[in-house]
């Protein structure tokens, strides 16, 4: 059943085409279509969680902000970094026991 809908959906399901107005901000159909998506229904924005001036070069900082922990650390090259503090590897705190290495976290 799934190969049949799908050979159909390849073959016989007419292509929608963007039309002109789908990027013009002023358009009906823009407008409905922004109507729809938004706002989201999740949250999507930037959250402050720590200052890169706390960091020092090499340093890792756990954090524990908005229902999450995170790590922040500051690379070689000066950037400063945020990952889940939870190594995908192991399951190790990176925050207990992480290392700077280059530019990224080591557990």
């Amino acid at each position: 059943a799934a190969l049949v809908a799908g050979l159909y959906q390849i073959t016989l399901m007419p292509v929608r085409k963007r039309t002109k107005d789908y990027h013009d901000h002023h358009s009906k159909h823009f407008k409905a279509l922004r109507g729809k998506m938004f706002p989201p229904g999740f949250p999507n924005g930037w959250h402050c969680v720590c200052n890169a001036t706390d960091l020092a070069d090499g340093q890792v900082k756990s954090i524990s902000a908005l229902g999450t922990y995170m790590v922040a650390f500051r690379g070689q090259d000066g950037k400063v970094g945020v990952v889940h503090a939870f190594c995908p590897h192991m399951g190790a705190h990176l925050g207990m026991g992480g290392v700077v290495v280059g530019n990224s976290l080591q557990c």
